[in-house]
Formats: structure tokens, C-alpha cells, sequence
């Protein structure tokens, strides 16, 4: 497989570390051929800033990725977001401004919070950390496929991270994972296989093994019963993660019989782009 990561987040999501700079030159280090930064997209509002730049940042965003273009002529790279949607933005918002005004490359989804009548709950461990119950889990999926459906993303993020914040994977896991796989393969959207959660400590299980927080392997047992598309993705916060995790990423991919369609994917970004594989 062509070496592509479209997954990766610089000093201005304030979790990570590192310049555009930082990771075009981990990226060149690293052989890669197409390096996209896909920074958590912020709000007018500028809700969430502690893991997302502030809105006012994004011009400054987009010019360090243009910027870089020029320093590193021997590596595409590209300016993208992964965006959550939010109840009380219309899709519009998000084509007008992310497409339209500021020209991103590309959009890709993962989910980070959803709305509930008792508050924000964040997918990776219920309301205030807390072990996530089926319910917590089922709307993470409703709003996975809604952000699916919207039309706006090139492939989901993560789509396994609830594992995160459960133990044991259940027949009800494998039943509600099922309509978030069975919807990403009808609108023929990839669905990552995350580098992050490898990075996580091991989740411990009842029957006394463990497991990568995620990617879940019942999880992807599932998209390649039903005929899932997967991409890789480091999730990387820091330079040096731009590439790692990637041959484990391969090892269960190849096991299950998934191919990694990181190269389709590129193809189809780079044909919808103005100039063919440059920011316009």
C-alpha cells in the first residue's frame, strides 16, 4: 500500500505536539507519499476548545499547510478537518464554511461528544469517565451515522472507540456495531482502523485478557462479514506517531481478508481537488 495518512493533529488541537512543519518533516522521514492534516473542527462559538484550536485559528491553519506545500515539494500534503456535528449547526455551516470558505481538501468524521437530555457524553468514557452503558453506546451510532449520512465526510474516524469505556463486547455490541458497519458499507464510506487507540493501555477483560482500547477485533470480524471498506489512520498527535502503528493496522487487516483502501481514498480527493493534489 501507497504510504498515506490523512489522520493527524498538530500543537493547535491542544492534545498533540509539533508544527505542520514538525510532521512534513516526520512524514518525508518516514517515506510517506501523501500526508493530510485533519485538525478537530472548531466553532464560532469556540465550544470544546480545549481539544480544538479556536475558530479565529483557522486561516493560521490553513496557511501553515499551504506553506508547507512549498517547503516539501516531494510530499503532498493536504489541509482537512475531522469534524463532529452539532445539533444546533445545519449541515450548511459545515459545507459553506469548511468547503466552501476556507477550501479544505477533504473532511473526515469522528465522534467526540453527543447530546443526551442530561447533558454532553463523551464516547470515550460515559458523561464524567464513567464505564458507558448500551444506551450511551447506541446513540455514539446514531450519531455516527448521521454524520455518515450527511454527505460531508470522506471516511469515518474511529468508529470502535466506545470500546475505550467497556469491558467485554457483547452479542448487544455486536448488534448495534452492526448498523453503523451495514450503513457505512451502503453509503460505500471506509470506516478507520485507528492508530491511537493502540497507543492507549490494554483494556482489561473479565476472562482475564485484554485488548487494544481499540480497533476491537470483533468490531472488524463484523465489517468484513459485511463487506466493510477500511482505511488506516495514526490519529497521530505528535510527530513521531505519523507512521507507527501502521504494520499492526496490516496484520488485522490482513487476517480478516480487508484490503486498505488508503489509495482509493487518496485517488478520489486528489480528482476533486482544483489543481489535481495542491490546495487551491
Amino acid at each position: 500500500m501507497r504510504r498515506i495518512n490523512l489522520h493527524t493533529h498538530t500543537y493547535m488541537c491542544n492534545h498533540g505536539s509539533g508544527t505542520v512543519e514538525d510532521y512534513a518533516r516526520a512524514a518525508v522521514a518516514s517515506q510517506l507519499e501523501v500526508l493530510g492534516f485533519s485538525e478537530h473542527s472548531p466553532f464560532p462559538d469556540n465550544a470544546y476548545d480545549s481539544s480544538r484550536m479556536r475558530f479565529s485559528q483557522l486561516g493560521d491553519y490553513c496557511s501553515a499547510v499551504r506553506n508547507a506545500n512549498e517547503l516539501f515539494p516531494d510530499l503532498t500534503i493536504w489541509a482537512g478537518l475531522e469534524i463532529d456535528l452539532r445539533n444546533d449547526l445545519s449541515l450548511a455551516f459545515y459545507e459553506d464554511t469548511y468547503r466552501g470558505e476556507y477550501h479544505f481538501d477533504y473532511l473526515i468524521g469522528g465522534v467526540h461528544f453527543y447530546e443526551t437530555d442530561s447533558g454532553i457524553v463523551s464516547p470515550v468514557g460515559g458523561k464524567n469517565g464513567r464505564e458507558l452503558s448500551n444506551d450511551q453506546v447506541r446513540l455514539f451510532i446514531e450519531k455516527s451515522i448521521r454524520l455518515m449520512q450527511s454527505g460531508l465526510i470522506d471516511y469515518l474516524a474511529h468508529p470502535d472507540m466506545p470500546a475505550m469505556a467497556f469491558g467485554d463486547w457483547t452479542a448487544e455490541h455486536d448488534a448495534m456495531f452492526k448498523d453503523l458497519i451495514e450503513a457505512a458499507v451502503s453509503l460505500d464510506l471506509p470506516l478507520e482502523i485507528n492508530g491511537n487507540g493502540m497507543r492507549r493501555p490494554l483494556k482489561q477483560l473479565s476472562d482475564g485478557g485484554c485488548r487494544y482500547c481499540y480497533p476491537v477485533r470483533r468490531f472488524w470480524e463484523l465489517a468484513a462479514e459485511n463487506g466493510a471498506r477500511a482505511v488506516f489512520g495514526s490519529d497521530a498527535h505528535h510527530p513521531e506517531q505519523v507512521w507507527d502503528h501502521y504494520s499492526e493496522a496490516c496484520a488485522l487487516a490482513d487476517d480478516l481478508g480487508i484490503q486498505l483502501a488508503n489509495s482509493q481514498l487518496a485517488e478520489q480527493i486528489a480528482s476533486r481537488t482544483a489543481t489535481g493534489t495542491r490546495l487551491t
